[in-house]
């Protein structure tokens, strides 16, 4: 199970490398909005019909989150994001 977190701006890559460098394992759980996905293509919408939907997909990163996560993976998670975050500033 993961849960979904929002990355301003374009920096997910950047947070997906620092989380793998530390072993932390993460997901890009929807890369394609739903609007945009081939069996959806009856309805005739396609890129550019939801931008706001289209740039935030590109902004969003699963994280691990289930009931047996360790507390020390819980604190690898955090580390890596915090480490990504004052990297940025």
């Amino acid at each position: 199970m993961t849960s979904g977190v929002f990355v301003g701006g374009e920096e997910r890559e950047g947070v997906e490398e620092r989380l793998t460098n530390k072993g932390i394992a993460r997901a890009i759980n929807y890369p394609v909005p739903i609007h945009m996905q081939p069996v959806y293509g009856y309805l005739g919408t396609g890129e550019r019909a939801y931008p706001v939907t289209e740039s935030v997909m590109r902004k969003i990163l699963s994280l691990p989150m289930y009931r047996e996560l360790s507390e020390e993976a819980v604190k690898r998670i955090v580390e890596g994001i915090k480490a990504w975050a004052q990297q940025c500033q």
